[in-house]
């Protein structure tokens, strides 16, 4: 069996105004091995999000069923971390204090939460800033404390949800490779959403690509670009073929997405 296995998951959610149900995610499946990076990309409103709080166990699927190493996922648990969009960091801390903030609240010791800080302070390059504020980061380096964060807690599976999508194109670009050389050294197993295709294909050993509402699997694609990877390989044929096919599959898709066909 995978190390992550979803099985025909489907998500519906009772509209309050119409009381209608509604209906995000529908059939969907998908396997994962252990220390795969895998980026997910389709229009907007398909779901993409909506599957990855199903992972995490922060919203139930009301069908099929999402297994982690063998066990069913009910509720948020150890193994997993999630990055969001937002940098979602605490003001009134410390760059320091926000990366242990997870630890603390599992109630580790105070030379665990040191410990861990110090590495990836190290890791994501933020040493010097240990002692700043939020307030006082760039936008690209506050992602870099809500990755370290993620990654504190040690957790098997760390989830992205547009990680990168409130930067500009330069520090996403930054950004994106600096994301590869923290997974390089710890290999965690990796959900990625994204809009974009270039950065689907430049992150990931595997793409799925998803319909429009309600979303399902319409393709998964297998990356075999080679490791480790710079922006050299955006210039390949097989960069741009991966492209055409990405966008090939997207486009109707997007369309309907958008209520234009």
């Amino acid at each position: 069996m995978a190390y992550l296995s979803i099985r025909n998951v489907e998500i519906t959610y009772k509209n309050h105004k119409t009381g209608k149900d509604f209906l995000a995610l529908s059939g969907v499946s998908l396997d994962v091995e252990k220390g795969e990076f895998v980026t997910i990309v389709g229009p907007s409103g398909c779901g993409k999000s909506t599957l990855l709080l199903s992972i995490d166990g922060l919203l139930p699927h009301t069908g099929g069923e999402i297994l982690i190493d063998g066990k069913p996922v009910t509720k948020p648990g150890k193994d997993r971390a999630l990055v969001f969009q937002e940098f979602a960091l605490l003001p009134w801390r410390t760059i320091e204090q926000n990366i242990w903030f997870g630890l603390e609240l599992q109630g580790e010791k105070k030379e665990k939460l040191q410990s861990a800080a110090d590495r990836f302070l190290k890791l994501t390059g933020l040493a010097q800033f240990k002692d700043h504020f939020p307030h006082q980061l760039s936008g690209g380096m506050r992602q870099r404390v809500g990755i370290a964060r993620a990654l504190a807690v040690d957790p098997d599976i760390l989830l992205m949800d547009e990680p990168f999508g409130a930067l500009d194109a330069q520090t996403r670009e930054i950004m994106q490779n600096e994301l590869l050389k923290i997974w390089d050294e710890n290999r965690k197993t990796v959900f990625f959403v994204t809009h974009g295709i270039d950065e689907s294909i430049y992150l990931a050993d595997k793409i799925v690509v998803m319909s429009a509402r309600p979303g399902t699997v319409k393709e998964i694609i297998d990356v075999k670009l080679p490791r480790p990877r710079g922006l050299e390989v955006k210039e390949t044929t097989e960069y741009a073929r991966l492209r055409r096919r990405i966008w090939e599959l997207l486009q109707d898709e997007v369309t309907a997405s958008a209520g234009w066909s």
